[in-house]
């Protein structure tokens, strides 16, 4: 028992590194600042004493109900919820929208070393994450029926844990070049909406090994009976590309 035990320790250890040296090799992510006239802010969500941003445009007021984004960051250094706030600032400024941007335990996947611990940072992402909206919801008039949930590249583990738990929180999800392991979505299924709709993105020069994670989320997705789930390549490496997330979920909205 004991030589199985190091075995699988071995095993995940492995995993680990693995990861690490992906993301020690990835092309430069920069960060585009956008500079504009509404405010960011660093708020702390008070029963889960979790730090998150919020983006709130210069033109808000509380005579319309504003779409609210959920953005998720990925493995820190490589990527923070500053870096997310700030790349989704342009978009929300010009088309209206408050952007979430919450300080996640469970998005690092240089230390994902049991399933166990994951999900259990996982849950209690969700929970914040769901605090959160609800407090932006109700102290800045946000649209309950437009919520929305992106994330990037280790950000993908929130969106398919909280995303696909709450179909009826979260109107639709896009991951871009994001992580996946059906291992840490063990009491998922029974929840899922088949009709929610969800963007994967992956990039044509990316690492291998994150483009066959998107490609078997993909497959996962549609084997839980997704019917509204699609996969979309983009020319370029592991990038950013807020603009894709948000093209997608404008578009859903839209079209239904």
């Amino acid at each position: 028992m004991t030589s199985l035990k190091y075995t699988s320790f071995l095993r995940r250890l492995g995993m680990g590194i693995a990861g690490l040296a992906m993301l020690v090799f990835l092309p430069g992510c920069p960060v585009n600042l956008n500079r504009v006239p509404g405010t960011t802010e660093m708020r702390v969500e008070q029963e889960s004493g979790y730090n998150y941003y919020l983006y709130i445009p210069s033109w808000h007021n509380n005579e319309s109900r504003w779409p609210v984004v959920v953005t998720c960051h990925g493995t820190n250094p490589f990527d923070t919820a500053w870096a997310q706030i700030h790349e989704w600032r342009g978009l929300a400024e010009h088309y209206g929208l408050l952007v979430i941007a919450p300080v996640l335990k469970g998005t690092d996947s240089t230390r994902t070393l049991s399933v166990e611990n994951q999900i259990d940072r996982q849950r209690k992402d969700e929970q914040a994450i769901l605090n959160i909206v609800q407090k932006t919801i109700n102290s800045l008039n946000g649209d309950p029926d437009r919520v929305y949930m992106v994330g990037w590249s280790g950000g993908g583990y929130a969106v398919y844990y909280t995303g696909l738990r709450h179909p009826k929180v979260f109107r639709a999800l896009s991951v871009r070049m994001g992580s996946f392991d059906a291992r840490f979505l063990p009491d998922v299924q029974e929840r899922i909406d088949p009709y929610q709709p969800v963007l994967i993105t992956i990039a044509s020069n990316d690492l291998p090994g994150i483009s066959l994670q998107c490609r078997k989320a993909y497959d996962w997705l549609k084997e839980q009976g997704m019917d509204r789930v699609r996969i979309k390549e983009i020319a370029g490496t592991h990038q950013r590309r807020p603009e894709v997330a948000f093209d997608f979920l404008r578009e859903v909205t839209q079209d239904y």
